[in-house]
């Protein structure tokens, strides 16, 4: 049996229109390529069914997408899309890639120049360039993504890209030379109480105390649990200059 291979890659396609001005990003899943345009403020959804022959399926377009930047697409249901001009995570049907349609959003102060994204489970982590943030989203319920928590730092420095795999969240940035390492320690459901240290707004765990929906301080007082966020991100203490090679990692 003889096999042919290419030794050099060529070009087997092409698609060019004025929906995919400015695309900093590219997400393949199945027979599509979800295209964000950050000049058209839009996501192309384009059909490479045949590669030969790509050809654009639909697109969406609103005022959250203003600038889009980044995608995340999986399973044929929902597309994830960032706008750095308008600090947005937007939700995206794409069930149906002739009509998409927007689901839910969600845009705060800590999500500045959001760009790079990636899904894992029920969270999306979101690299937000302007605000030095590495955003993770609650997308359980797609028509009302909430903050579960964000991580702030200077290594943290313009970040822009975003993978996540396990536990793991690694982040690159325009400001910096570093590959930031971040583990992502979620919280178990419990039911108790939590006795809060004076001046703290987070409470701490008694040997054997378990956490309800409210606390009580030293006094008696009773304190909402509100800022206990459903997920904490932790920062690793390893960071990698991309000069010297990830094999260092090894």
């Amino acid at each position: 049996m003889t096999y042919q291979t290419r030794q050099t890659p060529a070009e087997a396609g092409f698609i060019s229109n004025n929906n995919l001005q400015t695309a900093y990003d590219i997400f393949v899943d199945g027979d599509y390529a979800y295209v964000p345009s950050y000049n058209s403020g839009l996501l192309e959804i384009i059909d490479i069914s045949l590669p030969e022959n790509p050809v654009g399926a639909g697109n969406y377009s609103n005022d959250n997408l203003r600038g889009a930047s980044g995608v995340f697409a999986r399973g044929g249901d929902y597309a994830y899309v960032t706008s750095m001009e308008t600090g947005t995570l937007a939700i995206i049907n794409i069930s149906d890639p002739v009509n998409p349609v927007e689901t839910g959003s969600l845009s705060n102060e800590n999500m500045g120049g959001a760009f790079g994204v990636s899904v894992t489970g029920d969270y999306a982590c979101v690299a937000c360039m302007n605000s030095n943030t590495l955003a993770v989203i609650d997308i359980s319920d797609p028509e009302n993504p909430v903050e579960a928590a964000s991580i702030f730092g200077e290594q943290i420095n313009g970040p822009i890209g975003v993978s996540v795999s396990g536990k793991y969240a690694y982040v690159t940035g325009m400001g910096s030379n570093n590959l930031e390492i971040i583990e992502l320690g979620v919280y178990e459901e419990l039911s108790g109480s939590y006795v809060v240290e004076p001046g703290l707004s987070t409470p701490l765990l008694n040997a054997g105390a378990i956490v309800s929906q409210h606390a009580e301080d030293l006094w008696g007082n009773i304190n909402s649990l509100t800022t206990l966020p459903p997920l904490s991100i932790l920062p690793m203490a390893v960071r990698l200059p991309l000069t010297e090679g990830l094999h260092t990692l090894c």
